[in-house]
């Protein structure tokens, strides 16, 4: 008898060759609150697709994969089949529902779901012996099983095309990866409320996102619902409420649900701070203050402040042969020059950024016409140096600060200030990113904190009576300090001079040169220092406009002669850990001072050049010389607003791993390490 049962099935398995495409569609089979057919149709490659569609009474739903605590997702089984090896059930996007008062997700009215017919064998017919069970709510829950057999013909030309049957508008609410969309995950952080989401969204997506849902599946536990909004700048964000938010390091699959399309992200749970800290006022406030202190402060004693090392010791010695009280006073007008410098750039930073402009910390030097304007500045401290002249603030100015005799001091402070914001340090990016991200409150607040800190060493001296007794006493090594720091000012020159011509070109170069001679010229002079001095500037002015216009190639050369460095590029990144990389990502610009020292420190060191050089790592630059806007979005999508930044992205983290902004060969090698993480298998990504 079995071998007869056997011998009829081999059979019927041979005449499905002939199958007709009439029968690739089963009859509806009806329940009281739902019905259900089965089709079959022929994907590109020989791919059969089976599609379960089912059709529910008018306020009746059923559930998605991730049914939470008042459902269950459908289940399928191919007991019976023959010449069948497995299948492969995909959800559509699901809707959002209210099911007895608590929030849930799934389907109305009509939804087909697509299910992955694998053959054991593709040269031969099967046949599909499919159960499913679905449990069906409206004012009560039913649970509902539909059964079905269809044969497959070993040909699957006699089937129809997917997209001449409704698995083609199912498929395309199948979410695909958001990389393949230029959307990322920018943030995935664990807050009180629940869970924060920042996505970036590139290009013309940067507008499809708003209003749509966005779902976070935690394994064992109901998925997290929200809302996008849309943030500005390709940002939208979201806050999934949870009575507990998930655990720290733990790894979250989300779902994002549009109008026109959905997609899948992947990423890993990060600390996040929650709107109930962020309003509460003097906790939060208090801590910003003191970091931002902190980071001022230390800003003082960072590598990246040499270029000012002249300007802090001329002050010094010209303080020397002053009484006790003038050299107090001396000090409190530096400290008031840091704090107007400032007090200025967070004025112009807020002003820019309500007009809706990106603001970042030292963008300024982003600007041609800014560094050829310093490289003039410092042209002239430099000579001042040497003995050639006196430089001299404007008559207005001198006559506003000249009442107390220190004019030069307040200007001594303020391009001390100016000069340090290419500068980074310890605490300095939380401070900025507090700031830059916040309210104009904030931005105050944050700025407020950090010029007192780098102003801090010389109000101590002006307001501390027996700090001036530990100051120097006068002497010839004045003159001799003072001819002795020519050598680092012209060092400062030389390093100024090198980002203008890589981010001008030679003809805006020696047009600075031309300009910074002219007023050194007028200045030299003294005869109607003013007047000419400031035609000798305007004409300076005119000569970088027509001869030294920007230039669109900068920062190539150092990325082409290390091999191990690639150019950046955003949209690659998460494909690279998917298949098993690690992609380290260093933001630098010639600008950059403390990208500078990063490099000499640990970047270019022999330990961080091999691990970077492996075959599973791959190691990016991307120059932030000149603007950039994709490396403006992916600086601002770390919460920085400032450089150096460097980023280790792997298996184990693909969210990155944040370094902090003054480098070491172990904190390289470290993040690296940690990027990596135990060895996984590749992420396959499914793509229709």
């Amino acid at each position: 008898m079995d071998r007869l049962a056997s011998l009829l099935a081999a059979i019927m398995l041979a005449l499905l060759a002939t199958a007709s495409p009439s029968n690739a569609q089963s009859p509806w089979q009806e329940k009281a609150n739902s019905a259900a057919r089965l089709h079959l149709a022929a994907a590109a490659g020989g791919q059969i697709v089976a599609g379960l569609e089912v059709r529910l009474a008018e306020g009746w739903k059923t559930y998605w994969r991730s049914a939470g605590s008042t459902g269950l997702p459908p289940v399928l089984s191919i007991v019976g089949s023959d010449n069948v090896r497995s299948i492969d059930l995909v959800f559509p996007a699901p809707e959002r529902f209210v099911a007895f008062g608590i929030e849930a997700l799934g389907f109305s009215e009509n939804v087909t779901f697509p299910i992955a017919v694998e053959r054991k064998n593709r040269a031969q017919g099967a046949k599909l012996s499919l159960a499913a069970d679905l449990l069906v709510c409206g004012t009560v829950c039913v649970p509902e099983r539909f059964t079905f057999d269809t044969l497959i013909p070993a040909d699957p030309t006699f089937l129809p095309s997917v997209v001449d049957t409704p698995l083609a508008d199912a498929l395309a609410r199948v979410p695909i990866s958001a990389i393949d969309r230029d959307v990322v995950l920018s943030q995935l952080a664990a807050v009180a409320e629940g869970l924060s989401v920042t996505l970036k969204a590139f290009g013309e997506r940067s507008t499809s996102l708003d209003g749509a849902l966005i779902v976070a599946e935690i394994p064992d536990e109901d998925p997290l619902i929200g809302t996008l909004e849309r943030a500005g700048g390709g940002l939208f964000t979201a806050r999934l409420p949870a009575t507990a938010p998930p655990a720290i390091g733990s790894s979250l699959r989300l779902t994002v649900a549009g109008e026109s399309e959905a997609l899948d992200l992947s990423g890993t749970v990060t600390r996040g701070v929650s709107s109930a800290e962020g309003a509460s006022a003097l906790p939060g406030f208090a801590t910003i203050v003191l970091i931002a202190f902190l980071g001022g402060l230390i800003l003082n004693a960072m590598p990246c402040v040499l270029p000012v090392l002249s300007i802090k010791l001329a002050a010094l010695g010209r303080t020397a042969h002053l009484e006790r009280r003038q050299q107090r006073l001396a000090f409190l007008f530096t400290a008031v020059g840091i704090l107007a410098f400032v007090a200025l750039l967070a004025g112009v930073l807020g002003a820019l950024k309500a007009l809706g402009q990106d603001v970042f910390w030292g963008m300024q030097f982003q600007a041609p016409a800014f560094v050829a304007f310093i490289f003039v500045i410092f042209a002239l401290i430099t000579l001042n140096l040497a003995g050639l002249f006196e430089v001299r603030m404007p008559s207005f100015v001198q006559n506003r600060l000249g009442r107390l005799g220190r004019t030069g001091d307040f200007a001594d402070g303020f391009v001390i200030a100016l000069i340090a914001t290419p500068c980074s340090a310890p605490f300095l990016g939380t401070a900025i990113s507090f700031g830059l991200a916040g309210g104009p409150r904030d931005l105050a607040i944050a700025f407020a904190a950090l010029g007192i800190g780098f102003a801090f060493p010389y109000l101590a001296v002006a307001l501390a009576p027996r700090a001036a007794f530990f100051l120097p006493r006068p002497g010839r090594w004045m003159l001799w300090l003072q001819r002795v720091l020519v050598l680092p000012m012209l060092a400062v020159l030389v390093w100024l001079g090198s980002v203008l011509l890589g981010q001008a070109g030679l003809a805006a170069l020696g047009a600075t040169l031309t300009a910074a001679l002219l007023v050194a010229v007028a200045a030299a002079l003294r005869s109607r220092a003013f007047a000419v001095t400031s035609a000798a500037a305007a004409l300076a002015a005119v000569i970088f406009v027509i001869v030294g216009g920007p230039s669109t190639a900068t920062g190539t050369a150092e990325t082409a002669g290390q091999e191990h460095w690639q150019a950046f590029d955003r949209a690659t990144i998460d494909g690279h850990v998917a298949h098993g990389h690690v992609v380290f990502v260093d933001v630098t610009a010639d600008w950059c001072i403390t990208c500078l020292y990063n490099k000499a420190a640990a970047l270019d060191r022999d330990p961080v050049v091999a691990a970077l050089s492996r075959n599973d790592t791959i190691a990016m630059r991307a120059d932030w010389t000149l603007p950039d806007d994709r490396i403006a979005d992916f600086v601002k999508s770390q919460g920085r607003y400032g450089i150096p930044l460097n980023v280790a992205f792997g298996p184990a983290r693909p969210e990155g791993v944040l370094l902090p902004e003054i480098l070491t060969v172990s904190s390289v090698l470290g993040a690296i390490a940690e990027a990596q993480g135990d060895t996984v298998e590749p992420i396959a990504a499914v793509k229709e």
